[in-house]
This record gives structure tokens, C-alpha cells and sequence, in this order.
């Protein structure tokens, strides 16, 4: 039994075909939306202020250090919490 070799043959016209269509579409979508007059959210187009502030460097917390400080609690305080008897 042969087996058949399927040749691949590139065919530009249908590269270029994609592209004008899609071309074609994105001018519909554009004019679409200029058409309907719908202001922009203002939240989405104007730059807001915690986007253009940089934050703390990256030695704010050094390496191995808390955050929040820590809370020790002595024995006696944890057992009678859970104390049942």
C-alpha cells in the first residue's frame, strides 16, 4: 500500500486576501463607533493617579524583615484561650 505525499504550495492570495479583509473590518468597527457618538470612559482614556506615581523602592522592606509587626503571645494566654477543662 503507497502512501500519498500531500505537497503544501503557499498560496499568497489568500494572505493577502485575509489582510485586506480584515483591513475592511476594522475601518467598519472605527466608522461603527464614530457613528454612534459614545464618549470614552474616562477611567479607561485619562491616566489616573495611582498609574503615574511609582511606589515604595525595593528597599522598603529589607530582606527578612515583617511587614506588620508581630504579636507574640506568651503560653499561658493560648492555653487558657483553648483551655476545655
Amino acid at each position: 500500500m503507497e502512501v500519498p505525499i500531500l505537497k503544501f504550495t503557499p498560496n499568497p492570495q489568500s494572505r493577502r486576501a485575509f489582510l485586506r479583509g480584515s483591513a475592511a473590518t476594522m475601518a467598519g468597527i472605527v466608522t461603527a463607533q464614530a457613528a454612534s457618538g459614545t464618549q470614552a470612559d474616562p477611567l479607561i482614556t485619562e491616566v489616573q493617579d495611582w498609574a503615574s506615581v511609582t511606589g515604595d523602592g525595593v528597599d522598603a522592606t529589607p530582606y527578612g524583615a515583617r511587614a506588620t509587626p508581630f504579636i507574640r503571645l506568651n503560653k499561658d494566654a493560648v492555653s487558657s484561650r483553648f483551655d476545655t477543662s
